[in-house]
């Protein structure tokens, strides 16, 4: 099966003690994907904050998080669609999945936190895009032990009525 792997490199990753276990979790899943063992396919890695963009699986290991606020699932979600092409698939995103920032009409960012509803609006847009797509979504979550965030539950929540998978992956806090 053809993947594509997206890393949330926003800067509220490391802010909340998540990057490294995503991270080390990224690179699990590419390497064994890599393998000569693997049934699967590595289609394209994706890294994003506020805009994604597709990344070298040499650069992977020594990357670092953006310093930038903002999470643009949704753009990130229609680059994996994008890489994709039509072809049947999974996409697996790495992230506290804290939509804080989406595209204007015009292209430009918009950053908001807590999250707008346009952005909420436009993440699950972009979930429903991914899974009518003939994708198949599976989050991996990062989150704190005792962090609880109402607009993240209700877009993971949103995330499985349409079809997807997610993961919770609690970090104990350093």
């Amino acid at each position: 099966m053809l993947t594509v792997v997206i890393l949330d490199v926003s800067l509220s990753m490391p802010m909340r003690d998540n990057w490294l276990a995503a991270h080390g979790d990224v690179l699990a899943l590419v390497e064994g994907l890599q393998g000569p063992d693997s049934s699967d396919e590595l289609k394209a890695v994706i890294a994003f904050s506020e805009l994604p963009r597709s990344v070298d699986v040499a650069e992977l290991a020594s990357m670092g998080w953006d310093y930038v606020y903002g999470s643009n699932i949704a753009a990130a979600l229609h680059l994996a669609l994008a890489e994709m092409d039509g072809e049947p698939g999974r996409v697996v995103i790495f992230s506290d999945m804290e939509a804080t920032a989406h595209l204007a009409d015009d292209g430009g960012v918009i950053f908001s936190f807590p999250p707008s509803p346009d952005t909420a609006e436009k993440t699950i847009q972009a979930v429903g895009d991914c899974l009518s797509g003939g994708l198949r979504l599976e989050v991996r979550r990062y989150r704190g032990e005792a962090i609880q965030n109402d607009a993240v539950d209700a877009l993971m929540q949103e995330v499985i009525r349409l079809g997807g998978n997610v993961v919770e992956v609690v970090v104990p806090t350093t």
